[in-house]
């Protein structure tokens, strides 16, 4: 405006350019707002170093809930970027977690789990939130900033939900074992046994192959019994699992393991290509095979199925599995 005025000719005093006084108002303004909004806090270099190594995920955001910081690790659990994300309300960098962690900026100090199902695997977390004043005035008001700090503790609810499948796996198999002794054929109790596995350690299905042999002396194996969860295709009416030459049909590693009273694991698309088609055939994901021994011979194998997501089985879970 002061400019438009001095090349219009309008001012009293001719020659005056007025336009650097006009700047003024302007300066005071922008004083004013970096020193209310904090505009120029930074983290200091060294401080930035150390929190964005952390495996922590770290947000500061101030009192009006627009994010100051966010480190490596926090932009990749909210799958948000750092530099896009400063000024923004938290709100919205935090997405569909909003509804869980917007009620935690209050004046006190809260926590709680966090499950993030955006992986193959869910995430979990503990997530701490702190409220935090930059200055007296803001303690004075009872306006605080807030301090977010995501701490993985995926490997802590893993181990704690192997244990409790450990537990329950071992007393379906005390379990089985009394059903057993009360009867004087083992087929009369078999089914219960497998439900009772089955839902111990949370799978979609659990069954018994019996090893065979041809007239030819070829090594066959065939599905006996079965436990299916509701929604899971059962299996056991399927002829391609009668007298399977599995040696012929890619599986003649699990025979050699299962004879050396090893156990056959992990996910169905890490295992050999000649073993994947049958088993992505039954829609399974994840599996885990257990030699069952008459004597010194191999009878057969007991076999577990997840379908519904992939499942690594810890060393405990496996443990009590092989029981």
């Amino acid at each position: 405006i002061g400019n438009t005025i001095y090349i219009a000719g309008l001012f009293p005093i001719l020659g005056l350019d007025i336009t650097p006084f006009a700047f003024i108002p302007t300066g005071i303004l922008f004083t004013w707002a970096i020193a209310r909004y904090h505009l120029l806090d930074i983290v200091p270099p060294q401080q930035d170093i150390l929190l964005q190594r952390l495996s922590d995920g770290v947000v500061v955001l101030d009192a009006r809930r627009r994010v100051l910081y966010m480190n490596h690790a926090a932009e990749e659990i909210l799958s948000k970027n750092a530099d896009q994300s400063l000024g923004q309300d938290a709100e919205l960098v935090c997405g569909e977690y909003s509804p869980r962690l917007m009620p935690l900026l209050t004046k006190e100090e809260q926590s709680i789990e966090l499950a993030l199902d955006d992986k193959e695997e869910p995430r979990h977390f503990e997530v701490r939130v702190s409220p935090n004043y930059f200055t007296e005035k803001d303690r004075r008001l009872g306006t605080p900033s807030w301090l977010i700090i995501f701490h993985y503790i995926t490997s802590m609810k893993q181990t704690q939900a192997a244990l409790k499948y450990r537990g329950a796996i071992l007393q379906a198999i005390s379990l089985a074992s009394e059903l057993f002794l009360k009867s004087a054929s083992w087929e009369q109790n078999i089914q219960e046994v497998l439900e009772r596995l089955g839902e111990a350690a949370a799978l979609s299905r659990v069954y018994i192959f019996e090893r065979h042999f041809s007239e030819t002396n070829i090594s066959l194996v065939s599905q006996r019994y079965e436990w299916a969860r509701a929604g899971i295709p059962p299996q056991i009416d399927n002829p391609n699992l009668q007298n399977l030459d599995w040696c012929a049909e890619g599986f003649a590693r699990w025979e050699d393991t299962l004879k050396q009273h090893g156990i056959i694991s992990g996910l169905v698309r890490e295992f050999p290509a000649s073993e994947q088609n049958l088993l992505v055939q039954k829609g399974i994901l994840s599996i885990v095979g257990v030699p069952v021994f008459v004597e010194d011979d191999l009878w057969g194998f007991i076999g577990f199925d997840e379908c519904v997501h992939e499942r690594n089985w810890s060393e405990a879970e496996l443990d009590a599995l092989h029981a």
